[in-house]
């Protein structure tokens, strides 16, 4: 256990070094970060069987968002790096007759500008392109009108948006940050949508070093 202590007292001792430039963000830097947040999902057009029209509804309740990134800086201002995340919308009710689950599995490549980066606090844009897997699933509540199905895609997908990040020290960052995400899909697949999108809140946490 005392090694265990001392090793980890090391690593934080060194981790509280790191970025020659003290605050603000280095060329040259690794970071790595966690983040969670609310995720809520933009209206598709849905058939409702029961009463003969199209309604326009979300595909699912406003759910949960979680993943990772890791980014280098290539130039204080340009930061390229890697972020997989993954939402789930949880269940629901469509007109008394279906309960809709919807899920996002994605894995992009990620860019980040950013506006003053040597100040502690800053401003910045991310944006991503990557892939990725939707599923799509309508579990009935009355076999007599239709039968349940479970529809998937896998394939292009981007984001964007705009964060605020805080060095809690010289080693640890926090921060905020809102994407739009948007999925192209096969409209026959779908109930003639064309797409899925989201706007996402997220609170992150990370490392440099």
């Amino acid at each position: 256990m005392k090694k265990l202590l001392l090793t980890a007292f090391i690593f934080a001792a060194a981790a509280s070094f790191a970025g020659t430039g003290g605050y603000g963000v280095d060329k040259g830097q690794t970071r790595v970060g966690v983040y969670g947040g609310v995720s809520v999902p933009q209206d598709w057009k849905e058939d409702d069987s029961s009463s003969r029209y199209r309604a326009t509804v979300p595909p699912g309740e406003t759910g949960f968002i979680a993943g990772a990134e890791m980014l280098n800086s290539i130039t204080p201002i340009f930061a390229l790096g890697l972020d997989m995340g993954y939402a789930n919308y949880g269940k629901k009710e469509f007109s008394d007759i279906a309960n809709i689950t919807t899920s996002v599995l994605s894995i992009h490549a990620l860019g980040r500008l950013y506006l003053a980066p040597e100040k502690r606090a800053r401003i910045y844009v991310p944006f991503g392109a990557g892939v990725s897997h939707l599923s799509f699933t309508t579990e009935t509540l009355n076999p007599l009108l239709f039968e349940g199905v479970t529809r998937s895609q896998t394939g292009f997908s981007c984001f964007a948006g705009l964060g605020f990040e805080f060095d809690l020290s010289r080693a640890w960052t926090a921060g905020v940050e809102g994407r739009y995400f948007y999925m192209p899909l096969d409209k026959d697949n779908f109930g003639d949508n064309s797409k899925f999108s989201s706007l996402n809140v997220l609170l992150k946490i990370g490392a440099r070093f």
